[in-house]
């Protein structure tokens, strides 16, 4: 029977610890990858969810949550805005300019808030901004801007004189207001339709 030596056995004793913690630390590495995707998967499922996939604003979901965290607050302004004769533009030009045009109105939204305006697309060709302004003539101020901005702005993608409008309803509450919600401001803009369109009414409370 052949003898082990002492360094043989030891040597074994070695490479068997080795190889054990080597699996240890590639089982730990394995579940920090698996966690990481699961995460960034967990990431991009929340962003899908609370996200208008043609404008890339927040979706409606997200924005009647957000309404509740607003709630409690003073001196918030919550603007609604309508596309104006989008059925019309629909019908002329069909559904992909009329997407063009979300996507165009979305994209000057952007641009105007830039002091921590949140904005959201709740509806066909519906949009919202709810934020804290200093004052009412500061809220006033921005929901005009937007409306401007977007009628000086003749798209490419329409032959001139057609130009994208749109109508808006601004409450503003200087208070802590009982209950906030969507259709406060929605009479407003309906109210802005029925004036003419193209046009800003604004009341605060």
């Amino acid at each position: 029977m052949t003898n082990i030596s002492a360094d043989l056995i030891l040597l074994i004793l070695l490479v068997i610890i080795a190889a054990y913690f080597v699996h240890k630390v590639s089982v730990k590495l394995a579940i920090a990858r698996k966690t990481k995707d699961l995460e960034e998967t967990n990431k991009r499922l929340q962003m899908l969810s609370t996200t208008d996939s043609l404008t890339g604003l927040k979706n409606r979901r997200f924005f009647s949550d957000l309404l509740e965290e607003f709630n409690g607050l003073d001196k918030v302004g919550l603007l609604i805005l309508d596309i104006d004769n989008f059925k019309s533009i629909n019908d002329n030009y069909g559904h992909g300019v009329g997407d063009t045009v979300i996507q165009y109105v979305a994209e000057i939204l952007k641009r105007a808030s830039t002091n921590g305006e949140i904005v959201a697309r709740i509806g066909g060709e519906e949009f919202a901004v709810v934020t804290r302004f200093d004052n009412f003539e500061s809220a006033k101020r921005y929901a005009y801007e937007v409306v401007t901005l977007i009628e000086k702005s003749t798209p490419f993608f329409l032959s001139d004189p057609e130009r994208v409008t749109v109508s808006a309803g601004l409450r503003y509450h200087i208070k802590k207001p009982r209950s906030l919600s969507l259709e406060q401001a929605d009479i407003l803009l309906y109210r802005a339709k029925k004036e003419g369109k193209n046009k800003v009414i604004a009341e605060y409370e």
